[in-house]
């Protein structure tokens, strides 16, 4: 029985401790191709990088980069991997990129067990300097932003120097869900657990940072 339990708990454990994407960007490889860099959280060591797909569908390019993970939990040791992926596309065009971050439980080739995460990326080519998800579009330093409490439940609060005007909340694909937000809190009552993003419109400009939502 104790064993049932403990391997009950792990399980929880990995269900709880999602990983996800944390950042991505794109950059001009040459002429026609570009060099896609992402970062992937993971919250125990016990996890790995196999393998991606890529595909160019007219103007929607997707990349699917596949992780191990230990269905029995790990050590606890938070883990990165940052990984470079080159894929050549024609100049000349506006494209959305998707990434999928695929999740194996076979440590040695990716069995494309589930969808951890999935984000979206739009520019146009040849880029100029870097496109990225995760950079913050202003002047907002990491001192001048945070969010409170991570992963939050019902509500989120943003503590911030800077006067906040306005805020929007996508989720992981880019899409804008509905949430209220007043005196510095944003109603998340409404959102299902899951990865999302929050645009924070204050007197410096546009911040981008992600939240998670687990009830």
């Amino acid at each position: 029985m104790k064993t049932i339990i403990s391997i009950i708990t792990l399980l929880v454990s990995n269900i709880l401790f999602s990983q996800y994407i944390e950042g991505l960007s794109v950059t001009q490889n040459g002429t026609n191709q570009i060099k896609v860099h992402v970062k992937a959280y993971f919250p125990t060591s016990e996890s790995s990088y196999l393998s991606y797909e890529t595909a160019l569908n007219q103007n929607v390019i997707t990349l699917n980069p596949c992780y191990y993970l230990s269905p029995f939990g790990g050590s606890g040791d938070v883990t990165y991997y940052n990984n470079d992926f080159y894929i050549d596309v024609p100049n000349g065009a506006s494209y959305t990129l998707k990434v999928n971050m695929y999740i194996s439980t076979n440590n040695t080739i990716c069995n494309h067990n589930r969808i951890e995460d999935t984000v979206t990326l739009n520019f146009t080519t040849p880029i100029q300097g870097t496109v990225s998800l995760a950079a913050n579009e202003s002047d907002v330093s990491e001192q001048d932003l945070k969010l409170f409490p991570i992963p939050a439940k019902d509500e989120l609060i943003i503590i911030s120097k800077n006067r906040i005007n306005n805020i929007n909340v996508l989720d992981a694909s880019g899409r804008k869900v509905s949430a209220t937000f007043l005196n510095n809190k944003v109603n998340t009552s409404n959102l299902q657990n899951g990865i999302y993003f929050i645009e924070i419109f204050s007197d410096k400009g546009l911040a981008r940072k992600k939240f998670t939502i687990k009830k």
